[in-house]
């Protein structure tokens, strides 16, 4: 499949498909740069672990969303 303008992404079936998916992606990316920047530093300065298990368990969720997504844009290939 080609998309020939980026107005593809919006007009058509996949391309909207696509665009959930690059945000699921980067929501997954952000809760990952928090827990490796915020949560990870907390934990080895002797904080709570509670932060670092939600954003982990957070993050794997969000990122089994991505795969289940991908397989969406599998079954809706042309």
């Amino acid at each position: 499949m080609i998309i020939e303008s980026p107005a593809d992404l919006v007009d058509t079936d996949w391309g909207r498909r696509l665009l959930i998916k690059l945000v699921a992606v980067a929501v997954a990316g952000l809760i990952g740069s928090y827990h490796h920047r915020v949560a990870v530093p907390a934990l080895h300065a002797g904080g709570s672990a509670a932060v670092f298990r939600r954003t982990l368990l957070t993050e794997g969720a969000v990122l089994a969303g991505v795969v289940v997504i991908t397989s969406w844009l599998v079954v809706a290939m042309p």
